[in-house]
């Protein structure tokens, strides 16, 4: 039996990290990242008046909605956002919400076949020879996508005020619940959404590739994807809210760019969870062939 070599944990990251940045480079993922975030601006609009229009035909307030984005997303972002949902709620209608449902799922698939395929040649694959299952992925991935939205705006406005509205509605027997389960819940409700993220982007990462992907084996792509994302946002909120002069610059352009450089970072982070975990990938494999382990 032949008797693998162990090498560090350290040299391990090394290798690790050296075809990251190498594929980063390599794949132009800056480049890919900003025609995804082309998409995913023309994928958000049609979205918002879907969603805004639901809430709208639903009497539902967009207040809890707009506080939950202005504590990640620069303000400017949020005031564009802002403005939008609350000029579709004010102007629903049935048939505007049909109009934005139809491109709410074409413009995501659009995005979606971009990232999938940006997934794919973080791996080093090519096209799919199983073209009409490939595309299935994507529309069974896109329409996962759509419901991860609304399950997250759901979530996002299910706050005190909505709580405490529907209270008003209900005998009191029937929605038994006291001032303090509802604070407690106004902390709570960011881990299923947190969770919901997790899965949309798991399954972006798994649904890519021709195999069934372990859990583990895409879980680090899945960390940083989240973290990073995190991360950038609320640091490109807090640097234009203290530091940029965007509307200075740009005038009344300025939050729309605000928004297409954070519509950027997000897409950027995505492309760069998929390239983490295929150089993790190439890197176990290479150990296998020359007999090396951790």
């Amino acid at each position: 039996m032949i008797q693998k070599r162990k090498i560090s944990r350290w040299q391990f990251f090394k290798s690790v990290m050296k075809k990251l940045f190498t594929s980063i480079y390599e794949h132009n993922v800056g480049k890919n990242a900003a025609a995804l975030a082309y998409y995913l601006l023309f994928a958000l609009f049609p979205l918002l008046i879907f969603a805004s229009n639901f809430l709208g035909l639903m009497k539902l307030n967009t207040s809890e909605l707009i506080l939950n984005f202005n504590r990640i997303l620069p303000s400017e972002a949020v005031g564009v956002l802002s403005n939008y949902l609350d000029y579709i709620s004010e102007n629903s209608s049935r048939s505007l919400m049909l109009f934005a449902l139809i491109f709410s799922i074409w413009f995501p698939l659009r995005a979606v076949q971009g990232l999938t395929d940006d997934v794919r040649r973080a791996y080093g694959l090519g096209k799919p020879k199983r073209i009409v299952i490939y595309s299935i992925k994507q529309i069974v991935y896109t329409v996962l996508f759509l419901v991860v939205i609304v399950l997250t705006i759901l979530l996002s406005i299910l706050g005190e005020n909505v709580i405490n509205f529907i209270r008003g509605l209900l005998p009191e027997s029937a929605l038994s619940i006291t001032d303090n389960q509802i604070n407690l819940w106004q902390y709570l409700r960011f881990i299923p959404i947190a969770l919901l993220m997790i899965t949309a982007i798991g399954a972006l990462y798994s649904l890519s590739l021709d195999s069934r992907q372990k859990v583990k084996s895409i879980l680090p792509g899945i960390a940083s994807a989240v973290v990073l994302w995190l991360i950038l946002s609320i640091g490109f909120s807090f640097y234009v809210e203290n530091f940029s002069s965007y509307s200075l610059i740009y005038g009344t352009l300025g939050a729309v760019m605000v928004l297409i450089v954070w519509l950027y970072l997000t897409a950027f982070v995505l492309i760069f969870g998929a390239e983490l975990n295929a150089a993790v990938y190439k890197t176990q494999k290479e150990m296998e062939l020359s007999g090396e382990q951790i």
